[in-house]
């Protein structure tokens, strides 16, 4: 199983050490699709968003880079916790339909993906 590296970054919220190991519990997973991959990393950027009517709202990015591609999910919720879920499912779905967003060879050659 191949150990994601993951960077983490927060917008409007301390980014505490229980925050970084939701992160690391939620994210970590998505290492398991990617058996043999090597250099796996995930950046995860969140933001709070604080409304008087519906209380917090929690915006989570993820990016996860592999030599196979480039994944990315934007979810978000009222729990960070589901946000991250949402993020990490998004990306499995992904992985497993094997969309990336942008491969490392078409970035290498300049070419645009066909559909």
């Amino acid at each position: 199983m191949a150990m994601p590296i993951i960077h983490a970054s927060a917008t409007n919220l301390e980014l505490s050490q229980e925050r970084r190991t939701l992160i690391q519990q939620k994210m970590a997973p998505l290492g398991r699709l990617l058996a043999g991959e090597h250099d796996v990393r995930v950046d995860v950027i969140i933001r709070r968003v604080s409304n008087a009517a519906d209380g917090d709202m929690f915006y989570v990015s993820a990016k996860l880079s592999s030599a196979k591609g480039t994944y990315m999910a934007v979810a978000t919720g009222h729990y960070l916790t589901r946000a991250l879920a949402d993020a990490r499912e998004y990306i499995r779905r992904s992985l497993s339909r094997g969309q990336s967003v942008l491969t490392p060879f078409t970035y290498a050659s300049g070419e645009v993906p066909q559909s």
